[in-house]
């Protein structure tokens, strides 16, 4: 970044303290409160300060907190009236990179009625009092250089807009596979938008200000509905409106759904059109858009129909990640963590190791995870396109995963994060995983917030989705088990073993010397040591 200094203004209950404390995890900076200052350097709080010296005496100290603030660098929330002193002002707008949070009346008011007292320049009728305060400083917070619309978003929403407008975050790289290559860099949306987009509801919300206006746009719905049959259809629809023909491009910008519906359609349209990927989920970006497999389903059968279709490129901004709520991010997180442990030990050990700054989503962090996980998924599909024998390692965790979400409408992350807990447990109870394995993934899946116990499954409701899995073959599916971190195998076992294996080991983790048995011969990937 050109300036070392991130200033945010805007009237109290904008959300500029947590959101200026997101942007500040993300880009690795300080991060400053200056009213959480002022009452650490005095003792007292801004309405004490308020009601013993006034408010004059308030904006005294509040200068020399704010020059002193902006001076060492860093985020630096300002409290609302900061800006109104010429010479914190010039600080702002000269030695700083100032963002305007812009939040309606409507939205602050419903925000703070329950805080107003504690906030001075707010006692009273706290409407008048905000449109007075808004009125007196609205052409003051438009001098910032950048005006975030804050009604409609969330802290992290917000944090990643501002990421947006900022340059030099991070660096840049290009993954060159025999596949597709994937740019692993900051989006240009002037270059996305010479193509018609394909982007979902959300993803719209978020970041209409940067997507080109005009031009051909469709808004699919968000999640598994864009996996439904019905918006397939609508996706021909369009196409077919607008002319699209073999040699030309659609750009797919939203999560994985979106990406797996969008690849689907293209290659089946005339029998293949092309495709620019832009996931903006992590995981679409670990995982999801990478390596040319899409699927859609059909009702409540997950990835029952698909197809292979590589897309032209796709364009990775870990940028995009930092608007995620914490859930998702986690859900994205499960994927990483399962590439790790199945193809890399070097992978697993850095997402040990950095695990506090990855939630952070710290943006140097955050893009050597993603790539470094592109990379070992690429290598992995480029042996095995079809997904005929090694690439079915990527499936850990998924058999049952995929089982579970269908019978209980439960999210993929969470569900996948059970399904692998339930495969290494089944590993070390077979004395195929190393012990300690199950401990050092469990307590990093809790760490995340992700469920590791597999409770009460109701066992019927399991086996009737299990039997749909599409990698049944003469009535076993190839269940992936890890031996060791970075090295899987293929383990061929027929569903009512299966069954019996969840039944047995759902509800307490058993004694691994219950069940020595011998594995059968299954392909072993050996991944980074």
């Amino acid at each position: 970044m050109e300036k070392r200094t991130i200033t945010i203004v805007g009237l109290s209950g904008s959300g500029k303290s947590t959101v200026g404390k997101l942007l500040a995890d993300a880009l690795g900076l300080s991060f400053t409160d200056t009213d959480k200052e002022i009452e650490r350097e005095t003792g007292m709080s801004v309405p004490e300060i308020f009601d013993r010296l006034g408010e004059k005496a308030f904006r005294e100290i509040e200068k020399r907190v704010v020059l002193r603030s902006i001076r060492k660098g860093g985020v630096v929330s300002l409290g609302g009236g900061a800006i109104l002193d010429p010479e914190n002002r010039k600080a702002i707008l000269e030695d700083s990179v100032s963002f305007y949070i812009k939040v309606s009346i409507d939205e602050l008011e419903r925000r703070l009625r329950r805080e107003a007292e504690d906030r001075p320049l707010l006692r009273g009728n706290l409407r008048e009092r905000l449109e007075s305060l808004y009125v007196a400083r609205k052409e003051l917070y438009e001098m910032a250089h950048f005006t975030i619309e804050g009604d409609n978003l969330s802290p992290e929403e917000a944090c990643a807009l501002m990421v947006f407008n900022l340059k030099g975050v991070f660096e840049e790289d290009v993954i060159y596979s025999s596949l597709h290559d994937v740019h692993v860099k900051r989006i240009c949306w002037e270059e996305i938008g010479c193509f018609p987009v394909l982007t979902t509801s959300s993803v719209y919300r978020i970041y209409r200000p940067f997507i080109k206006e005009g031009g051909k746009l469709l808004i699919a719905p968000d999640g598994e509905e864009a996996k439904d049959l019905s918006f397939i259809e609508r996706l021909y629809k369009t196409f077919i409106d607008w002319e699209i023909e073999r040699k030309d491009t659609v750009v797919a910008l939203g999560g994985g759904a979106l990406t797996d519906a969008v690849g689907f359609a293209t290659a089946t349209f005339k029998r293949g059109c092309e495709f620019l990927s832009v996931p903006t989920t992590l995981l679409g970006q670990v995982d999801a858009s990478i390596g040319g497999k899409t699927a859609i389903n059909l009702g409540e059968i997950k990835n029952v129909i698909g197809a292979f279709k590589v897309p032209k490129l796709v364009l990775i901004d870990p940028t995009f990640v930092l608007s995620q709520d914490p859930k998702r991010f986690s859900e994205g997180l499960v994927e990483a963590i399962k590439i790790a442990l199945v193809a890399s030990r070097e992978l697993f050990e850095f997402i040990e190791d950095n695990i506090d700054r990855i939630k952070k989503r710290d943006l140097r962090t955050l893009f050597k995870l993603i790539k470094t996980s592109v990379e070992l998924k690429l290598r992995i599909a480029e042996r095995d396109l079809f997904d005929r024998s090694l690439r079915q390692i990527l499936n850990f965790g998924h058999t049952l995963g995929h089982a579970i979400e269908s019978a209980y409408n439960m999210s993929h992350g969470e569900a996948v994060s059970l399904g692998k807990s339930f495969a290494l447990r089944l590993g070390e109870f077979l004395g195929i995983t190393e012990r300690g394995i199950l401990d050092r993934v469990l307590n990093l899946l809790k760490a995340i917030d992700m469920p590791v116990e597999l409770k009460d499954l109701d066992l019927n409701r399991v086996y009737a989705k299990l039997v749909q899995d599409k990698k049944i073959k003469n009535g076993k599916v190839n269940f992936i088990l890890v031996k060791n971190i970075g090295e899987s195998i293929i383990y061929p076992i027929s569903l009512p073993e299966l069954t019996s294996y969840i039944s047995r080991l759902s509800l307490t983790r058993a004694p691994i010397d219950l069940a020595q048995e011998a594995y059968r011969a299954g392909e072993v990937f050996q991944g980074e040591r």
